[in-house]
């Protein structure tokens, strides 16, 4: 077993561990339940790595404690024979534009979906039981109803995530990923392709649109230009199939002092990029997130890629084939349709249970679009729209009108396919032209 000695604990100005003292490093796989409570509350399955640091006085950190949420922050406790203790609210986060930190609680979920803090669960501790023979790290007194989660200090509400039922297995001990620095072949045949993905930079995420660098060379694929940030540097991935791995961190320039690299990330852990090939249909689909990562170790991203598809062939090539149909229930349907927030407030169009919903501003006015995309029309014929729409409630009217043009802006929007009109119920009804 390789063991990683770390020395001296840091703790940041936020009260936050964000290196752990002197110990034995082993890295553990996770299961187990978490609630994620984001537009609708999800019970889903951990996954990814912990690590524990065990230190010679009994002394034991865990590194990002909570499931998919990697933060790199540690928590500290003891263990006395079999049994480790982790005391609650220990800050684990500092969310900056709030200004407040972000603690480990015991949290409680009543019967009606309702989360709270319960200060007093458990004399106030984590405890995690140890089973050297099995390689098992198993949580204690928890549950559906009990959880160990993630709350704002400020008010010791409950954020989004929260554990349960949670057992970690002994992988082996911790070795760092590897870094290189990829450089193409000088006889490398390159191709431009489309890129399709969901993006995150900074708190925005949207829908991406571009362009990559592309070339294929005894058994490996060369990607130029992917991060818009970095458009000079390529990532290499070995084929073996279908199956395409981009393996260790792969630089990709600074930003500041930092190094960036492209990454992989799975589970809250930084781990190989990998995509699938589909040869015949020319195209690489991601199946982990990808990451512009400002660190070797903990998730520290400038850029997230999400549902990454490159292709050869454009994806949003106009609509050539009629009747174009959008029931607004899958990503790909989303994909491909436009939101303008023309009045830039923030309450815009939305996916919401299978239906593109507004979300209502009680300070403004709506002036927001949903575009479709580009449909090839010829002049002379006439052409029939449809579309199911509902109010929220009968209890307030909404108002829309459906305007057609010649670009997916709001300005564009010269032509009028249905008059403004008054939805005064929450009962569907089909309106056209």
């Amino acid at each position: 077993m390789r063991a990683f000695k770390a020395s001296g604990e840091v703790v940041d100005e936020h009260g936050i561990i964000v290196t752990p003292a002197e110990g034995e490093r082993k890295v553990y796989a996770r299961s187990g339940m978490y609630y994620y409570n984001g537009d609708e509350l999800m019970k889903l399955e951990q996954r990814g790595q912990v690590h524990v640091v065990t230190c010679d006085d009994g002394t034991v950190y865990i590194r990002n404690i909570l499931s998919n949420y990697p933060t790199g922050a540690w928590v500290k406790g003891t263990r006395e024979g079999n049994t480790i203790s982790v005391p609650v609210k220990q800050c684990i986060d500092y969310n900056a534009s709030s200004d407040v930190t972000l603690s480990l609680q015991w949290g409680v979920c009543d019967e009606f979906g309702g989360f709270s803090n319960y200060d007093g669960y458990n004399d106030g501790k984590f405890t995690f039981t140890v089973d050297d023979a099995e390689g098992t790290i198993s949580l204690e007194k928890s549950s559906e109803t009990y959880f160990m989660g993630l709350f704002w200090d400020d008010y010791d509400s409950f954020a989004w995530q929260g554990d349960y039922e949670t057992v970690w297995t002994y992988v082996g001990g911790y070795e760092p990923m590897e870094t290189v620095t990829v450089t193409a072949p000088a006889d490398l045949q390159t191709e431009t392709w489309y890129v399709k993905g969901h993006v995150k930079e900074g708190d925005e995420q949207h829908l991406y649109k571009g362009n990559v660098t592309i070339g294929f060379q005894d058994g490996f694929v060369y990607l130029k230009g992917l991060f818009a940030n970095y458009p000079e540097a390529w990532m290499k991935g070995k084929i073996d199939g279908m199956d395409v791995s981009f393996e260790g961190l792969q630089t990709q320039g600074t930003n500041g002092d930092a190094t960036v690299y492209a990454a992989g990330c799975e589970g809250g852990d930084l781990v190989d990029f990998s995509m699938l090939y589909d040869s015949d249909a020319q195209t690489l689909t991601s199946t982990r997130i990808l990451l512009a990562n400002a660190d070797r170790e903990n998730v520290k991203a400038e850029v997230w890629f999400n549902d990454l598809v490159l292709s050869k062939d454009d994806p949003f090539a106009p609509i050539e084939t009629l009747p174009y149909t959008n029931g607004f229930e899958s990503v790909d349907e989303w994909d491909r349709l436009t939101i303008i927030d023309a009045n830039e407030d923030g309450s815009t169009w939305h996916s919401f249970y299978g239906e593109a919903s507004y979300k209502y501003n009680s300070d403004n006015n709506a002036d927001d679009w949903l575009v479709t995309p580009a449909i090839r029309l010829e002049a002379g014929k006439t052409y029939s729209f449809l579309i199911d729409a509902h109010g929220s409630t009968d209890a307030y009217i909404e108002r829309f009108e459906v305007m057609m043009g010649t670009d997916a802006t709001a300005e564009a929007m010269t032509t009028t396919v249905l008059e403004p009109t008054n939805l005064e119920s929450e009962m569907p009804q089909t309106l056209g032209n």
